[in-house]
């Protein structure tokens, strides 16, 4: 088994642990990341638990949301420019980590999409993947599975508020429509 899927199986509860596992190593300018050791170091857990590190920088920065697919991949929502320099141009990205070689730890990260603005999250369900950036929620494909949208983004519904960025549209909505495109 996959051992992201081996630690999800293990107990609900020790899916914590890959939401941990992204962990900054201290190399930006942000004044509150320590390195990863240290970071580790800091957790307190239950007998039976642990912490472990999937990825870090400079593989993966500024996370905001992730998704586990069937096949064990994480899919994480980076938001590169997250409650600064929101817009232009558009450049949050939705990356796809995976552990190639089975040792708990991601080898191999793939840029899924790189058109996001202040993206809120993502849900990968079969060869569709859901982004909810406000106003919209949006639809990407990936029909022959390489891990690149097929084409540009599509909007499923609208109507999430709009004039808060940093809310997820989850969190705040107003009554949302369908889109007639």
């Amino acid at each position: 088994m996959h051992p992201v899927r081996r630690l999800l199986a293990a107990s609900p509860a020790r899916s914590l642990a890959v939401a941990l596992a992204f962990i900054g190593t201290g190399s930006s300018a942000v004044l509150a990341q320590k390195p990863v050791a240290e970071t580790l170091a800091s957790f307190a857990t239950a007998d039976d638990f642990e912490v472990q590190v999937f990825a870090s920088e400079p593989m993966i920065s500024n996370p905001i949301a992730i998704d586990v697919d069937s096949q064990g991949r994480v899919w994480v929502t980076e938001g590169t420019k997250y409650r600064r320099n929101v817009g232009n141009p558009p450049d949050d990205k939705i990356k796809v980590l995976e552990d190639i070689n089975g040792d708990g730890k991601a080898d191999t990260v793939t840029v899924f999409a790189s058109d996001l603005n202040a993206a809120m999250g993502v849900c990968v369900a079969g060869s569709k993947v859901y982004v909810p950036e406000s106003p919209n929620l949006y639809v990407y494909e990936d029909k022959n599975g390489d891990l690149k949208a097929d084409g540009p983004r599509t909007v499923l519904l609208t109507g999430f508020g709009g004039k808060i960025m940093t809310m997820a549209p989850t969190a705040r909505s107003s009554a949302p429509t369908t889109s007639s495109t």
